[in-house]
């Protein structure tokens, strides 16, 4: 759709509210206090008052328009509901892009890695690798690609186009200056995604087929210095199929979370959710505890988790990541005696508590799980 017709579309929404505005208006009390609040019309801040401006007066009129004109929110639904609808490629709420095409959500500015510092990244990593060394542990660094290399989209802005992601430049730079064990599995996500999408289209996390292929390159590499290793096979796993979204441990088999809060309608939800994700489970998880109490200085009972398998593997690991360790965690526990997870979306690689955990617990490995819009994390080692 042109934008003229876009313009005309908006027009013909605006007489239209602005005939409807005579009904709720008309029913504004000027007088006395209002739905749920204390906010009098008469009491209303003023635009100048006692020499200086009001510089909350846009808050100030926002609120007491949304307590006295109590159909502003239903409003605002009706017209993304209509501009949607009169747009046949795209549904813009804010940030977010609705690719009706291509049935994806994606981010208006897109996560990406901008700065090319690979030099002071490269040699962050191998500080940390050093570091590790010292105290006889093993450290493997899972780095993800970034959606925007599996799942294409057409944008509605011409400045929008996605540019080649700069991580990924970075990465090659730190595999090749570093002596540190660093699994980039580009080229084995990208085969898989041929069969079943490997990045989920509503949500920016990788479904549990990415994880997968992630699992799978980051045992065979820790495989190669402990060769007792056990490494979930597909024998090991049964699997199902869903057009629902499951990104992070506390979502659900819903519309998944980007959906929920993306702002778009709900009736979109069908015109969304069109793939068949693949879903793993596999009857060792019967030996499987999980639990998010610890003893452990700085743990996280809200985001971190410690996986208890009963099995013959020894070692222990604590596994570092961004929020797509909650896919690879269907995988991964069973590899190991046990599996401290930290989430580091809030922690933002601070060091000093890590460094605290990982004295206390002493592990024999430590996985770091990262997608490469979050490289530059080891800038803070």
């Amino acid at each position: 759709m042109n934008n003229k017709s876009i313009k005309l579309a908006d027009l013909i929404f605006l007489t239209i509210c602005g005939i409807l505005l005579l009904i709720p208006c008309c029913k504004i009390d000027f007088s006395k206090k209002i739905y749920g609040g204390k906010t009098y019309l008469k009491d209303f801040p003023s635009l100048y008052k006692k020499n200086n401006f009001n510089f909350n007066i846009g808050q100030d009129f926002d609120a007491w328009l949304g307590s006295r004109f109590f159909t502003k929110n239903e409003l605002k639904k009706i017209y993304n509901m209509f501009s949607c609808s009169m747009n046949i490629n795209y549904c813009i709420n804010g940030y977010k892009v609705f690719d009706k095409k291509n049935s994806v959500i994606y981010q208006k500015t897109f996560w990406g890695y901008q700065k090319d510092n690979r030099a002071e990244i490269a040699n962050s990593i191998q500080e940390l690798n050093n570091w590790c060394k010292k105290r006889n542990i093993k450290l493997y660094i899972l780095i993800i690609p970034s959606r925007a290399n599996f799942i294409k989209y057409n944008t509605p802005n011409k400045k929008l186009k996605f540019s080649e992601d700069s991580a990924e430049k970075i990465v090659k730079y730190a595999k090749t200056h570093t002596d540190a064990n660093i699994i980039f599995p580009y080229d084995e996500l990208k085969t898989a995604n041929r069969k079943s999408l490997v990045y989920f289209k509503t949500d920016h996390h990788w479904t549990q087929t990415g994880a997968y292929i992630g699992y799978r390159a980051l045992m065979e590499e820790i495989k190669k210095d402990f060769p007792e290793i056990f490494i979930l096979n597909e024998n090991n796993l049964t699997t199902s199929k869903n057009k629902l979204v499951k990104g992070l441990f506390d979502r659900k088999y819903d519309g998944g979370s980007m959906l929920k809060y993306s702002g778009f309608p709900e009736f979109y939800e069908k015109k969304l959710l069109t793939e068949d994700y693949l879903y793993y489970t596999t009857p060792l998880k019967s030996n499987l505890k999980i639990t998010n109490q610890s003893d452990l200085p700085y743990f996280n009972s809200e985001t971190d988790y410690i996986f208890r398998y009963n099995g013959e593997n020894k070692r222990r690991a604590i596994l570092i990541g961004d929020s797509f360790t909650s896919n690879l965690s269907v995988f991964l526990p069973y590899s190991f005696r046990e599996v401290v997870s930290l989430l580091d979306n809030y922690r933002r690689f601070n060091f000093k508590e890590y460094e605290k955990i990982i004295t206390v617990y002493e592990p024999d490995i430590i996985i770091v799980n990262m997608r490469t819009a979050w490289i530059d994390i080891f800038n803070n080692f």
